[in-house]
């Protein structure tokens, strides 16, 4: 699946945006060391926003599946 990924900082300012490919199976776990990588964001200090609710409640094995996210879904950082 496709998601869009949007770096906002805590004024809600979006700084960067990319395209990312990801399996449906994909953990958040996972997710969250891509953004390490990409944004040198630790994992423990990310809130990903789907929609209006932030993305705290899974576990971090859950799969983005699990989680409600499809393709072409907006993820803000």
């Amino acid at each position: 699946m496709q998601l869009f990924i949007f770096l906002h900082d805590h004024e809600n300012v979006c700084h960067n945006k990319l395209v990312m490919e990801f399996d449906d199976q994909t953990t958040l776990r996972q997710f969250k060391e891509k953004i390490r990588s990409i944004f040198s964001i630790d994992k423990e200090y990310q809130q990903l926003f789907f929609g209006e609710q932030e993305i705290f409640a899974f576990d971090l094995n859950s799969a983005l599946s699990e989680v409600g996210l499809k393709n072409m879904d907006n993820i803000i950082v």
